[in-house]
């Protein structure tokens, strides 16, 4: 339940100083929040086509010049589909729309 969210301990895979060594780790994460940190590494952008999508919750873990084999790894655990654009910008969107 959005606002209810209860602290919990990072996984072993999930490093907070991980960013350093040029990997991102998520536990639990909100998808909005995965996709903020994501705009800060990749200038081509990522953009939730709904609001609905940022409260989606997604454990991950990667190197933020593999942004594209994270996003299709979200269309296989979570319910999106994904589209890249040209110039590299990736729109995620509701699978089935």
């Amino acid at each position: 339940v959005p606002g209810d969210a209860q602290p919990r301990p990072i996984s072993a895979t999930a490093s907070p100083g991980a960013w350093r060594t040029g990997r991102l780790a998520f536990d639990g994460a909100r998808l909005g929040d995965v996709v903020a940190d994501v705009n800060r590494y990749y200038p081509p952008g990522v953009t939730l086509s709904s609001d609905a999508l940022a409260d989606l919750t997604v454990t991950t873990a990667f190197a933020v010049d593999q942004i594209e084999p994270m996003i299709n790894s979200l269309t296989r655990a979570l319910p999106v589909a994904a589209r890249r654009e040209p110039n590299g910008h990736f729109v995620v969107s509701p699978a089935g729309e």
